[in-house]
């Protein structure tokens, strides 16, 4: 397990998620096509040394989104970031070096399969110039039409603007000021529903790429470098990312349906939900005051169940840690980070 002895970083290893990836815009940080985004599948063994975790840590997750790890790391290489989780020199190092290995080993794989890889990419309906295997994956895992945009809202106050020309939260607009292309690992807009045969054909392209090289090892690899603090800020991060997304979605969902009410009934209220809908997608409401007990702890079985089956396998510590920071988030905007009292 590698120390945290070096306190200053160099910008670069904001780059470690971009210098192996960003000299082209197809290579991305990580990718995970086996993923469910919000309940990402755990795997059932543990890892030798250092790295004993199995179900225990969400380190030992089958793969983390892509976009997710890329923007955390990027998060734990910022000068701004907490001393306890900021990435070090040595550590950025390592980090490229275990990427750029599994993507030429990726990109190997995909060329040596290019006829089929092209064939399965336009049967499933993510071609043309979301044609890269990264966005093909990302379009077979979410539904069609699934808005991203909300996946932007939280504040990031503590964040460095990412450098131009880095993959990243940075450069979301074009030069005029109109939304940019579609990046490797981002939804594009919203589209019409795939037809039984795109999804019979995601169905192939999702087993075609899970042949390929594993992401989930490279995960796990990158895991091994960083400290018990750092993979438990990427835990908790992720927790947190998945949680978000599910409520966006289901405002996403609601605010479909207004819109579709307001179109069947033109004398409805767009903006009132139906007696008798449940706000959220029929998602349950938190009662925080059920959530802690009375010395502090935190009462799981309180929670909307989504939270809890993310929960269940994570310490009585990393739980505490992460039930404050989605409290906190939901109830001011604000997010808890690596070192922050809770």
């Amino acid at each position: 397990m590698k120390t945290l002895s070096t306190r200053v970083l160099v910008i670069s290893v904001l780059a470690c998620a971009g210098s192996a990836l960003s000299q082209d815009a197809d290579k991305p940080l990580l990718s995970g096509p086996e993923v469910n985004d919000t309940r990402p599948a755990l795997v059932e063994d543990s890892f030798g040394g250092d790295m004993k975790m199995g179900k225990a840590r969400l380190g030992a997750m089958d793969a983390i989104p892509a976009g997710d790890l890329r923007q955390i790391l990027r998060e734990m290489g910022s000068p701004k970031a907490d001393p306890i989780i900021r990435l070090s020199e040595e550590q950025g190092e390592r980090i490229r070096e275990l990427m750029r290995d599994y993507e030429q080993e990726r990109r190997a794989y995909i060329e040596e399969n290019r006829e089929e890889f092209d064939a399965l990419r336009e049967a499933a309906g993510v071609g043309g110039d979301r044609g890269r295997p990264e966005a093909a994956e990302r379009d077979m895992r979410e539904p069609a039409g699934q808005e991203r945009a909300g996946r932007q809202a939280r504040p990031r106050v503590e964040r460095e603007p990412a450098e131009e020309g880095t993959p990243g939260r940075g450069a979301r607009r074009g030069p005029d000021g109109a939304p940019p292309r579609a990046i490797e690992g981002e939804m594009p807009p919203p589209e019409a529903k795939p037809t039984p045969e795109q999804e019979a054909a995601r169905r192939e392209l999702r087993v075609f790429m899970q042949a390929g090289p594993s992401t989930g090892d490279l995960q796990r690899r990158i895991y091994a470098e960083l400290s018990p603090e750092q993979q438990q800020f990427i835990d908790e991060e992720v927790l947190l990312r998945a949680e978000e997304r599910a409520q966006e979605r289901d405002m996403a969902m609601i605010e479909r349906k207004r819109r579709d009410r307001a179109e069947q009934q033109p004398g409805a209220r767009p903006d009132r939900v139906p007696d008798g809908a449940a706000p959220a997608g029929n998602r349950e409401r938190v009662d925080w005051s059920k959530v802690y007990n009375e010395d502090g702890s935190v009462n799981i079985d309180a929670l909307p169940e989504r939270v809890r089956q993310r929960l269940e396998n994570l310490n009585d510590e990393q739980r505490q840690r992460v039930v404050d920071a989605l409290k906190k988030r939901f109830e001011t905007g604000e997010r808890l980070r690596a070192g922050d009292g809770g």
